[in-house]
């Protein structure tokens, strides 16, 4: 069997970024506040906890006829995010499914993030008049970090979500309602982790991972310094998606990992960590 040995030109330190997303997620509790976009309203959405599954059942609010009439914010948090304490968060997305009644005219009037329990950063309400069938508003993108800046416990607290208010500018003239309702509440977070990688240093330069066979499809050989009798092995896509993750006991400083046949075409990055050293190899399935 020919062994070749990837050269892998890392620093004794580098990081790898890996791209990830948490979501979409609903939210544990809802509930209507008065905020800074609310104003003097009383108008409330209910049942609240209808907007927690897309389910064709609404929370909705009932706007007098000819009244500009303007909810109170729906604030749905504790969204059950679990973002790695090392990750950098990226951006957010809110979505919310909703529908308007036949013939209203109605449009957001408010849509800003919750951080800390308070409404904060840049206003996402759209001028667009609602639809009259169920349809999903997405507000942010992977980049968009609203106006402010995050940490993971930010985004992990009960206390974050969306505030989210609704105005009625319909006038029937006959003093029928209209109704706006909310069938669910979503949130995307996008982040991204590094690993740090260190690589052993010799006189002739940096020692790099060997694996073989490399191309290979199936099962490959780590060569791993024997400074202990197990390690841990894992593997991630381009991406950084972790793929695999197992431990491994060692045979004269070579580990068999067999878990490498079930993955597709492609590059991956496997990295090995035993004892106090943790090296990377680029291994290409075909």
């Amino acid at each position: 069997m020919k062994k070749t040995t990837l050269s892998i030109a890392l620093s004794l330190f580098s990081l790898l970024a890996f791209s990830q997303s948490q979501g979409p997620n609903i939210p544990n509790t809802v509930n209507n506040t008065s905020c800074p976009f609310s104003y003097s309203s009383t108008l409330d959405y209910s049942p609240t906890n209808y907007v927690q599954v897309s389910d064709d059942f609404y929370a909705i609010a009932v706007h007098c006829d000819c009244c500009d009439a303007n909810t109170r914010c729906l604030e749905s948090t504790d969204f059950g995010f679990a973002i790695p304490t090392n990750a950098t968060i990226k951006g957010i997305v809110v979505g919310v499914e909703k529908n308007a009644s036949g013939g209203s005219t109605i449009q957001d009037n408010g849509v800003r993030i919750i951080k800390n329990g308070s409404t904060t950063g840049v206003d996402h309400m759209s001028s667009a008049n609602w639809g009259y069938t169920d349809f999903w508003s997405t507000y942010g993108n992977a980049t968009d970090l609203w106006g402010t800046t995050w940490t993971p416990a930010d985004i992990n607290a009960t206390n974050f979500g969306v505030a989210f208010a609704a105005i009625s500018y319909t006038c029937f003239s006959n003093g029928k309602a209209a109704v706006s309702s909310i069938d669910a509440v979503q949130i995307t977070v996008y982040y991204s982790t590094t690993t740090g990688i260190t690589m052993s240093q010799s006189s002739g330069g940096a020692k790099s991972l060997e694996i073989y066979p490399n191309p290979s499809s199936g099962a490959v050989t780590l060569k791993v310094p024997a400074d202990s009798k197990t390690c841990s092995v894992e593997c991630f896509d381009i991406t950084g998606k972790k793929l695999i993750s197992v431990e491994k006991n060692m045979n004269n400083g070579t580990v068999l990992l067999n878990e490498t046949a079930s993955l597709s075409k492609g590059i991956y990055f496997v990295q090995v960590k035993s004892g106090e050293k943790m090296l990377v190899g680029k291994l290409v399935i075909e």
